[in-house]
């Protein structure tokens, strides 16, 4: 066998392994108005997303029980789909929001009316899946930056929009690296009580 295949291998176990340490848990709530599946769709799109950076992230409804193995990542991420900014001070052009160094409660809001923004449904629904994996990604991060491109930029021009219909905008390296490193610390992190 050739060495570079033992090598790629190699590299494929620990991906995997790594993968399956943890996996992240998302309480998702919603009181935003929006087609049938359509939150269904967008969080398995956003999984996925995860997933291809080795990452595992689980949606739950918000009055899922949670049990000690769901906090091997850390406290579960609270995000909050809404059908229009509810505080003052939001960007007007800000498609949801994070607050990354919360230790509990609601960490992230999604702004449908934004996210729609007279799109049709199968746009809007890649769009909403890249709006949660920004928001979640700052959370799990645990930093407010963003990157020059792909899915943790700041602001999604309309070929950002036209290329994620097609398929995901991708993680830079350094998103990754401090993913990998925000989950690491998460994990560190003692429970907080109930």
């Amino acid at each position: 066998m050739r060495p570079c295949w033992i090598a790629g291998f190699a590299l494929i176990a620990a991906l995997n392994a790594h993968a399956n340490e943890c996996n992240v848990l998302v309480f998702l709530r919603s009181d935003a108005r929006m087609p049938a599946g359509m939150e269904m769709k967008a969080t398995t799109k956003a999984r996925a997303m995860f997933h291809d950076i080795g990452i595992e992230v689980n949606f739950r409804s918000a009055n899922f029980q949670v049990r000690p193995r769901d906090r091997a990542c850390g406290e579960p991420v609270i995000a909050q789909i809404e059908d229009r900014a509810s505080e003052k001070g939001v960007s007007p052009t800000a498609l949801g929001y994070a607050a990354p160094y919360q230790d509990s409660g609601t960490s992230i809001h999604i702004l449908m009316d934004r996210v729609r923004q007279g799109y049709g449904d199968a746009l809007t629904t890649s769009i909403l899946a890249h709006v949660l994996v920004h928001e979640i990604s700052h959370v799990l991060q645990h930093v407010s930056r963003h990157s020059p491109d792909g899915v943790m930029k700041a602001h999604w021009a309309g070929r950002d929009m036209r290329d994620m219909a097609v398929r995901p905008l991708p993680f830079n390296e350094e998103d990754v690296r401090l993913l990998r490193q925000g989950i690491a610390y998460r994990r560190s992190m003692p429970a907080i009580a109930n």
